[in-house]
């Protein structure tokens, strides 16, 4: 910190220099000036926290030198020493934001003690502005963040548009331009689900990165125009939203010369859904949904138009469904043949690609006839889809198969829709013999109570004897009649527990007719009889 003390007389200045412990208050140079004037150019140079000056000085008097400094340096503390002691000066001192006012001769306690109010009291000011510095600081980064939540919000509730865009033209005038007296508005949506290929794989591991490029780059025009505002949509994939409110009969061309500019600095091609002219706000979610509407309606095998306009009229049949090759599918799948699985998709492809027209819509469609057509075969199959373990780059999630330009190219499925075949064929041919097992598995658990024998149950599932014991007990661990025995037993136990029932109602229960078998079969399996393992757990 530096102090600057003012005093026409040598003396005065010297005094002050004397009673105060600098270096205890954390003072590093105590300057001296002799005149108002040489202390304006020491204060501009030097920029002392605190001052001492007095009030009568040849040329520029301390009260002049006190408004100056509250003009040029609020922040410094200004400590008046006169030997006036004057109700006028005080005033003026106090009215110029003087910190106090010291009577000459000087006291050496009040100086001191006044001196360590002044810093302890710049002290503070300074970490409030500090704080205050640092939130500013803050809201301006969150500035953009807000901004876009609060535009966001004016697309998806148009009840409260008017309240929410009000509180964003406060936030934003300043810094947007933004116009508060929309009449009529147009909504762009540039869609980052057909984002060019070359630009999603170089921005691969940093798509916040190029979505705030692109903003920025669209909001330097339509601002530079004064037209309206770019904005991220948080509601929907961070969409870039271009609300405009002048000039709409210019939106086209304007929009036009943002894609070329948008290619020229990130190197790639942007495709831009326009929605049509409606009354702000009212309307905005409209002109919202009908550019959503535009980029899904955008011809997908045609890249050479970037700037699509919403069409009500546009018809857009769905056609070479997916299904009509189910029965030929489902045959490739049986073989377990790669080959065969992508040559029937190959197949559909072909044809699907003959359409005159093909879109956004028609894609999801076709994804979802095939993930619906895998599901039902693994569902027939008595498999869970948790079971089918494909890799992140195989999984069920749709994705445009579009080339670089950014036409669809079905073919780019072909490999992982066969992957995915593939595998689901590998898992229905594993478990063919184990849920037939479980199947009769379950049938035991519930009919254990009947007479079941190991060739009754193998006629009931068309398998033979032999292969039914062998399988059952190499997914289970043991063989047929063991496991219903087991089964028996175990019922039999918690039965026994109860004094309800006789032995030999219970031994009926459990699918005994001969309470001695029944007996016997028990003290072979527990090593006690039943009368003796109920007396044992009797309560």
């Amino acid at each position: 910190m530096r102090t600057l003390i003012i005093d026409d007389e040598s003396h005065v200045r010297e005094t002050i220099r004397f009673l105060i412990p600098w270096e205890d208050y954390g003072i590093q140079q105590v300057l001296e000036a002799s005149s108002g004037e040489e202390a304006m150019r020491i204060i501009a140079e030097e920029k002392p926290q605190i001052v001492f000056t007095d009030i009568r000085m040849p040329g520029m008097s301390g009260i002049e030198l006190l408004q100056w400094i509250r003009e040029n340096r609020p922040t410094t503390k200004v400590i008046v020493v006169s030997g006036y002691d004057d109700y006028q000066y005080m005033r003026s001192v106090l009215q110029y934001g003087g910190f106090d006012y010291i009577l000459k001769p000087i006291d050496a306690e009040e100086l001191t003690q006044i001196f360590g109010k002044a810093v302890a009291c710049w002290h503070k000011e300074e970490e409030e502005r500090s704080q205050s510095k640092e939130i500013r600081q803050k809201a301006n980064q969150l500035k953009p963040v807000l901004a876009d939540k609060l535009l966001s919000q004016l697309i998806i509730e148009p009840a409260k548009s008017t309240t929410e865009f009000t509180a964003a033209t406060k936030l934003l005038k300043e810094d947007y331009s933004l116009n508060p007296d929309i009449k009529e508005c147009r909504i762009a949506v540039i869609g980052w689900e057909i984002i060019d290929v070359r630009l999603r794989s170089r921005f691969v591991n940093a798509m916040d990165l190029l979505r705030f490029a692109v903003t920025n780059i669209c909001n330097e025009i339509v601002q530079r125009e004064q037209i309206g505002i770019a904005f991220q949509n948080w509601n929907h994939h961070h969409d870039t939203v271009l609300l405009f409110y002048d000039r709409l009969q210019e939106t086209e061309g304007l929009l036009c010369q943002i894609e070329k500019d948008l290619n020229t600095a990130l190197g790639g091609f942007f495709f831009i859904g326009l929605g049509l002219t409606h009354v702000f706000p009212d309307k905005l979610t409209q002109s919202y949904l009908e550019a959503q509407s535009a980029l899904r309606q955008r011809d997908l095998m045609n890249h050479i138009s970037y700037i699509h306009v919403y069409n009500a009229e546009v018809n857009n049949p769905f056609t070479h469904s997916l299904s009509y090759y189910e029965d030929k599918l489902y045959l490739a799948l049986q073989q377990g043949s790669l080959q065969s699985i992508q040559a029937t998709l190959k197949e559909w492809a072909l044809e699907a690609e003959q359409a005159s027209l093909l879109n956004v819509n028609h894609l999801e469609m076709w994804w979802q006839e095939f993930v619906i057509m895998q599901s039902k075969w693994m569902k027939q199959a008595g498999i869970g889809i948790d079971q089918l373990r494909l890799s992140k780059n195989n999984d069920l999630a749709f994705q445009l198969p579009l080339n670089e330009w950014g036409e669809a190219e079905l073919g780019l499925w072909i490999p992982r829709m066969g992957r995915i075949l593939l595998e689901t064929a590998q898992l229905l041919k594993r478990s063919k013999p184990a849920n037939l097992m479980q199947e009769i598995e379950r049938y035991i658990r519930v009919h254990y109570a009947e007479e079941l024998k190991l060739h009754q149950l193998a006629e009931q599932f068309h398998i033979s004897a032999s292969h039914l014991s062998r399988t059952f007990k190499q997914q289970f661990g043991e063989n047929v009649t063991d496991y219903i025995v087991r089964l028996r037993i175990s019922r039999a136990k918690l039965l026994l527990m109860n004094d309800e029932h006789k032995i030999s109602s219970i031994a009926n229960l459990v699918g005994y007719q001969d309470e001695k078998y029944f007996s016997k079969a028990f003290k072979q399996y527990e090593g006690v009889s039943p009368k003796q393992f109920r007396s044992a757990h009797k309560k």
